[in-house]
Protein backbone atom coordinates (compact mmCIF):
# COMPACT_ATOMS: atom_id res chain seq x y z
CA UNK A 1 0.00 0.00 0.00
CA UNK A 2 2.74 2.87 1.22
CA UNK A 3 4.90 1.23 -1.95
CA UNK A 4 1.89 2.37 -4.39
CA UNK A 5 0.93 5.52 -2.63
CA UNK A 6 4.59 6.20 -3.32
CA UNK A 7 5.09 5.73 -6.84
CA UNK A 8 1.69 7.67 -7.15
CA UNK A 9 3.48 10.74 -6.07
CA UNK A 10 6.28 10.06 -7.72
CA UNK A 11 4.33 10.15 -10.91
CA UNK A 12 2.50 13.28 -10.26
CA UNK A 13 5.83 14.88 -9.38
CA UNK A 14 7.27 13.87 -12.63
CA UNK A 15 3.87 14.80 -14.54
CA UNK A 16 3.83 18.71 -13.09
CA UNK A 17 7.50 19.38 -13.83
CA UNK A 18 7.39 17.62 -17.25
CA UNK A 19 4.46 20.32 -17.89
CA UNK A 20 5.84 23.37 -16.46
CA UNK A 21 8.35 22.61 -19.21
CA UNK A 22 5.75 22.65 -21.84
CA UNK A 23 4.15 25.63 -21.20
CA UNK A 24 7.93 27.35 -21.28
CA UNK A 25 8.61 25.96 -24.52
CA UNK A 26 5.33 27.14 -25.83
CA UNK A 27 5.37 30.68 -24.88
CA UNK A 28 5.97 33.31 -27.66
CA UNK A 29 9.09 35.21 -27.96
CA UNK A 30 8.54 39.29 -27.75
CA UNK A 31 9.18 39.90 -30.98
CA UNK A 32 6.79 37.34 -32.54
CA UNK A 33 4.20 39.06 -30.64
CA UNK A 34 5.11 42.55 -31.81
CA UNK A 35 5.05 40.68 -35.47
CA UNK A 36 1.93 39.21 -34.86
CA UNK A 37 0.06 42.53 -33.37
CA UNK A 38 2.08 44.56 -36.67
CA UNK A 39 0.91 42.62 -39.41
CA UNK A 40 -2.94 42.31 -37.31
CA UNK A 41 -3.14 45.83 -37.70
CA UNK A 42 -2.48 46.23 -41.53
CA UNK A 43 -4.99 43.66 -41.82
CA UNK A 44 -7.81 45.37 -39.54
CA UNK A 45 -6.62 48.59 -41.62
CA UNK A 46 -7.12 46.93 -45.20
CA UNK A 47 -10.26 45.40 -44.75
CA UNK A 48 -12.24 48.45 -43.29
CA UNK A 49 -11.49 50.34 -46.17
CA UNK A 50 -12.98 49.25 -48.99
CA UNK A 51 -16.23 46.94 -48.03
CA UNK A 52 -18.31 49.14 -45.60
CA UNK A 53 -21.52 47.60 -45.19
CA UNK A 54 -24.70 48.84 -46.85
CA UNK A 55 -26.48 48.25 -43.25
CA UNK A 56 -26.68 46.88 -40.40
CA UNK A 57 -28.54 43.89 -41.54
CA UNK A 58 -25.96 43.21 -43.93
CA UNK A 59 -23.33 43.18 -41.35
CA UNK A 60 -25.00 40.28 -39.75
CA UNK A 61 -24.93 37.87 -42.63
CA UNK A 62 -22.09 35.47 -42.91
CA UNK A 63 -21.16 32.29 -44.91
CA UNK A 64 -23.20 30.21 -42.49
CA UNK A 65 -26.68 32.17 -42.82
CA UNK A 66 -25.98 32.51 -46.69
CA UNK A 67 -25.64 29.05 -47.45
CA UNK A 68 -28.21 27.74 -44.92
CA UNK A 69 -30.69 30.60 -47.24
CA UNK A 70 -29.36 29.04 -50.31
CA UNK A 71 -29.68 25.04 -48.95
CA UNK A 72 -33.14 25.29 -47.00
CA UNK A 73 -35.48 24.94 -49.24
CA UNK A 74 -33.82 21.14 -50.25
CA UNK A 75 -32.70 20.16 -46.78
CA UNK A 76 -35.59 17.02 -46.21
CA UNK A 77 -36.68 15.33 -42.89
CA UNK A 78 -37.03 11.78 -43.63
CA UNK A 79 -38.98 8.87 -41.27
CA UNK A 80 -38.53 5.27 -42.20
CA UNK A 81 -40.41 2.16 -40.89
CA UNK A 82 -38.78 -0.65 -40.89
CA UNK A 83 -39.38 -4.48 -39.61
CA UNK A 84 -36.42 -5.32 -36.96
CA UNK A 85 -35.83 -9.32 -35.99
CA UNK A 86 -34.64 -10.67 -33.16
CA UNK A 87 -34.82 -13.26 -30.69
CA UNK A 88 -36.53 -13.37 -27.19
CA UNK A 89 -35.31 -16.00 -24.10
CA UNK A 90 -38.86 -16.68 -22.63
CA UNK A 91 -37.34 -19.57 -20.47
CA UNK A 92 -35.34 -19.56 -17.59
CA UNK A 93 -31.30 -18.94 -17.46
CA UNK A 94 -30.96 -22.94 -17.53
CA UNK A 95 -32.56 -23.33 -20.94
CA UNK A 96 -31.93 -19.74 -22.75
CA UNK A 97 -29.15 -21.30 -25.10
CA UNK A 98 -31.87 -23.72 -26.86
CA UNK A 99 -35.37 -22.13 -27.01
CA UNK A 100 -34.47 -18.30 -28.24
CA UNK A 101 -37.96 -17.65 -29.47
CA UNK A 102 -38.14 -15.26 -32.84
CA UNK A 103 -39.79 -12.18 -32.93
CA UNK A 104 -40.45 -8.81 -35.26
CA UNK A 105 -41.34 -5.30 -34.35
CA UNK A 106 -41.56 -2.15 -36.10
CA UNK A 107 -39.53 0.15 -35.69
CA UNK A 108 -39.38 4.12 -36.63
CA UNK A 109 -36.12 6.36 -36.99
CA UNK A 110 -35.75 9.80 -38.30
CA UNK A 111 -32.53 11.55 -40.12
CA UNK A 112 -32.26 14.07 -42.84
CA UNK A 113 -30.73 14.23 -46.21
CA UNK A 114 -31.15 16.63 -49.35
CA UNK A 115 -32.29 16.68 -52.18
CA UNK A 116 -29.60 16.21 -55.48
CA UNK A 117 -32.04 16.48 -58.44
CA UNK A 118 -34.59 18.29 -60.22
CA UNK A 119 -37.01 15.11 -59.99
CA UNK A 120 -36.57 14.35 -56.16
CA UNK A 121 -33.10 12.25 -56.07
CA UNK A 122 -32.06 12.45 -51.96
CA UNK A 123 -28.76 11.68 -50.71
CA UNK A 124 -29.30 10.38 -47.11
CA UNK A 125 -27.39 8.41 -44.93
CA UNK A 126 -27.60 4.00 -45.03
CA UNK A 127 -28.14 3.76 -41.50
CA UNK A 128 -31.47 6.10 -41.71
CA UNK A 129 -32.79 4.36 -44.77
CA UNK A 130 -31.69 0.88 -45.73
CA UNK A 131 -33.11 -2.32 -47.45
CA UNK A 132 -34.48 -3.44 -44.29
CA UNK A 133 -36.95 0.11 -44.72
CA UNK A 134 -40.53 -0.39 -44.84
CA UNK A 135 -41.93 2.84 -45.80
CA UNK A 136 -39.87 5.78 -46.37
CA UNK A 137 -41.59 9.24 -45.73
CA UNK A 138 -39.60 12.45 -47.05
CA UNK A 139 -41.05 16.10 -45.56
CA UNK A 140 -40.03 19.32 -47.08
CA UNK A 141 -38.85 21.97 -45.69
CA UNK A 142 -42.36 23.81 -47.26
CA UNK A 143 -44.53 21.36 -45.41
CA UNK A 144 -45.16 18.35 -48.01
CA UNK A 145 -44.87 14.92 -47.02
CA UNK A 146 -44.21 12.53 -49.97
CA UNK A 147 -43.38 9.13 -50.09
CA UNK A 148 -39.80 8.03 -51.27
CA UNK A 149 -38.47 4.19 -52.21
CA UNK A 150 -34.77 3.38 -52.24
CA UNK A 151 -32.91 3.30 -55.18
CA UNK A 152 -29.44 1.89 -53.94
CA UNK A 153 -27.17 1.81 -50.85
CA UNK A 154 -23.85 1.87 -49.80
CA UNK A 155 -23.41 0.27 -46.01
CA UNK A 156 -19.70 0.59 -45.93
CA UNK A 157 -19.88 4.36 -47.19
CA UNK A 158 -22.77 4.65 -45.17
CA UNK A 159 -24.94 6.30 -48.13
CA UNK A 160 -28.34 5.94 -49.65
CA UNK A 161 -30.07 7.10 -52.89
CA UNK A 162 -33.76 7.19 -52.63
CA UNK A 163 -36.63 9.01 -55.58
CA UNK A 164 -39.48 10.74 -53.82
CA UNK A 165 -42.95 9.74 -54.98
CA UNK A 166 -45.50 12.10 -56.21
CA UNK A 167 -47.19 14.17 -58.59
CA UNK A 168 -44.71 17.05 -58.34
CA UNK A 169 -43.06 18.65 -61.20
CA UNK A 170 -39.62 20.20 -59.95
CA UNK A 171 -38.24 20.06 -56.14
CA UNK A 172 -35.44 22.17 -54.92
CA UNK A 173 -32.11 21.33 -55.25
CA UNK A 174 -28.62 21.78 -53.98
CA UNK A 175 -26.06 22.09 -56.58
CA UNK A 176 -22.65 20.58 -56.37
CA UNK A 177 -19.81 23.21 -57.27
CA UNK A 178 -21.31 25.19 -59.32
CA UNK A 179 -22.69 21.82 -61.47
Amino acid sequence: MIRTVTILLISLLFAGCSANQDQAALKPSPLASVGTFANAQQDTQLKAQPNQPASVDDSRRNAITNAVEKAGPAIVSITVTELQRGYTREFDAFFFRYFDVPIQREVKSVGSGFIISEDGLVVTNEHVASKNSKTIMIALSDGNTYEAELLGSDELADLSLLKIKGDRESFPYINFAGV
